[in-house]
């Protein structure tokens, strides 16, 4: 039976909770339900997790590995008996060479989670703005190349190509003079001055977006992003466009084209895909401008939010643990040395 506390203790604590914001409430009870430990350091937190199968080399993956010592900060270090390379329970990882703890690393998540600004993260996390740009691009990286690469749509299949214009948004060197904030793109039609996202949906929610070209939509391309990530024998719905039947040829699809936005069936039409394109700009227009260099990072990770929803608390464990144990290596470099736009 329930029993309501009518403590002093109690009231007042309800009197401040109801002054906190919805993301201080979220963290609040996050904290409550899962309370972190601050007890663990991040490499006994990471060596936990990733090596919960037992230990491997992060560089051939060999698991003869061995105890090799610790560094100046107590910190692990192991010796491959393959490769004969030493290595550490981050490496190869997004958290690999950072100095900071456990704790500002989960508040970080939680800001992408959030798809809070880069000043809204640095805020949060204590830690730089350029820090934030940092971090954020190399979650990015790895949630493009480790997890929004390998989905694959089934059943119904909604596909379409949107555009966004081409933007050199931090870049030092442009081909063209710059253009002012807000001003419309200079040829109309599709040109040169957009890129062509590739975009695919199906019934659950799980979405492929990638960035393929510049100009209008080329089946080659459509080739290299959609083939093999539909599975056979899905019903691939589209529009009018003559590239997608050869699409659903080579991937052995059912192809149904659907014309003048109408509804075939009752079942079969592209309003979920219309609708993701209407959040996906959205999405993008909190961010004042992104860079096309970048576009890929951003896709994937609306694609993240809008496939968890709500960012509760099992969507910000299932993010930590696959930052946390995922053997991707980035340097600063393969984020900022990315071409401006793509082929």
């Amino acid at each position: 039976m329930f029993y309501p506390i009518n403590s002093a203790n109690y009231r007042e604590a309800v009197k401040y909770f109801s002054k906190l914001t919805d993301d201080e409430k979220q963290q609040f009870i996050a904290e409550i339900c899962f309370p972190s430990n601050t007890s663990q350091t991040l490499d006994q937190l990471v060596t936990q997790r990733r090596f919960s199968k037992g230990r491997f080399c992060p560089h051939c993956g060999d698991k003869h590995v061995v105890r090799n010592g610790t560094r100046k900060n107590k910190t692990q270090k192991y010796l491959c008996r393959n490769c004969h390379k030493n290595f550490t329970a981050t490496t190869n990882t997004v958290l690999a060479g950072s100095h900071k703890d456990q704790v500002t690393w989960d508040k970080f998540i939680q800001c992408v989670i959030n798809s809070d600004t880069l000043r809204e993260s640095a805020d949060k996390c204590g830690i730089n703005k350029n820090t934030a740009f940092e971090w954020r691009h190399k979650v990015m990286e790895t949630l493009c190349t480790n997890m929004s690469d390998n989905i694959v749509l089934d059943g119904i299949i909604e596909a379409d190509e949107t555009f966004f214009r081409v933007s050199y948004k931090g870049s030092r060197h442009m081909p063209r003079p710059p253009h002012k904030r807000g001003s419309s793109i200079h040829t109309r039609g599709l040109s040169r001055e957009q890129v062509c996202v590739y975009t695919s949906v199906n019934r659950n929610g799980r979405s492929i977006a990638k960035a393929g070209n510049v100009g209008p939509a080329r089946k080659k391309k459509m080739h290299e992003i959609l083939d093999g990530r539909l599975e056979p024998g899905s019903y691939l719905c589209t529009d009018g466009l003559r590239a997608y039947s050869d699409i659903a040829k080579t991937n052995n699809l059912v192809h149904i084209p659907i014309k003048g936005g109408r509804t075939r069936k009752g079942i079969y039409h592209i309003q979920n895909l219309n609708n993701y394109h209407k959040q996906m700009k959205q999405f993008f227009s909190g961010f004042n401008g992104v860079s096309t260099k970048y576009l890929d990072h951003y896709l994937a990770w609306h694609n993240m939010v809008n496939y968890t929803g709500s960012p509760d608390e099992q969507t910000r464990h299932t993010l930590t643990n696959f930052l946390y144990t995922t053997n991707k290596k980035i340097r600063r470099a393969d984020v900022t040395k990315r071409p401006p736009v793509p082929s």
